[in-house]
């Protein structure tokens, strides 16, 4: 399910000490605010309410300027329902005048919100817009929550991103492993790249510019296998797949498997545990 965005803001007296005057109604009995606090590390603090009990979610530090809350939008991922609030400081040195944004996820899990780490961490919800010292101009893409929500929506349409490729490659294979972590195959006009990790946090690219290319292999084992393997180090890499299974998004026998070998023992074996990309056998000529 794509996400839905809810821009339902009530404006409120200021003497009720709510910052910027917005609150965020989640459903008929839990609502979601910001307050300022007297803490001058952390002048402003999310709290959570519902009914008679009222929970602090987090807070937010002072950074060369108090925190401002740009805005607050709550959204649907899946079955899930999250809440985005973005914080703004403003800033005014000698040498940079100008805005930084950052938005944080939280997610609503019995009737509590926690904060998402995976999409928090999401180097798109950061960024910058105004002057630098050199004269030159930054403006950051997603200045509202609408524009935050609306990459959110493309980018983890289930709560996780997609893949880890990037906006100019397409996406020839990607799939979620045991461990949470994401391992792609992503195409770049003739050239194929290996990428493993977290949205956030891309643990290893391959190849470098001076490492060989992927190799696409198929060999006979108990089925017809496609391998796409590399080596860096003393380390092997492969990604198998079994053709003999047809669709790709059946995973009753692990059809699809990331293997490392260090000195030729294997040192990781994971299966994939949800496919993230739409391919099937019939497609990986005209992908790869």
């Amino acid at each position: 399910m794509l996400a839905r965005c809810y821009p339902l803001f009530f404006l409120v007296l200021p003497s009720l000490g709510v910052a910027n005057g917005i609150e965020l109604s989640l459903n008929s009995e839990l609502r979601v605010y910001a307050v300022t606090q007297d803490d001058v590390n952390h002048p402003i603090a999310l709290y959570s309410e519902i009914g008679r009990q009222t929970f602090k979610v987090d807070q937010y530090p002072f950074e060369g300027s108090d925190p401002f809350i740009n805005g607050m939008s709550k959204f649907q991922l899946g079955s899930d329902l999250y809440v985005l609030v973005q914080v703004r400081w403003d800033i005014s040195h000698y040498d940079i005048k100008g805005s930084d944004y950052v938005g944080y996820v939280y997610q609503l899990k019995n009737e509590r919100l926690t904060l998402n780490k995976v999409i928090s961490k999401d180097r798109n919800l950061q960024g910058f817009s105004g002057y630098q010292s050199d004269g030159s101009v930054s403006k950051y893409r997603y200045e509202s929550t609408f524009d935050v929500v609306d990459y959110i929506n493309s980018a983890y349409p289930n709560g996780y991103k997609i893949n880890i490729c990037s906006d100019n490659e397409v996406v020839a294979l990607s799939c979620r492993l045991d461990n949470k972590k994401v391992v792609s195959l992503c195409k770049e006009g003739n050239a194929l790249t290996y990428k493993y990790g977290m949205p956030y946090d891309i643990e290893i690219t391959y190849p470098s510019d001076k490492e060989s290319e992927i190799l696409a292999n198929e060999y006979m084992d108990s089925d017809l296998i496609k391998e796409y393997a590399f080596e860096r180090q003393d380390y092997n890499y492969s990604l198998n797949f079994n053709i003999s299974s047809g669709n790709i998004n059946n995973f009753n026998n692990g059809y699809y498997e990331l293997r490392v070998k260090y000195d030729g023992k294997v040192v990781f074996e994971s299966d994939c545990r949800e496919m993230l990309s739409d391919v099937y056998v019939s497609d990986w000529k005209a992908k790869l």
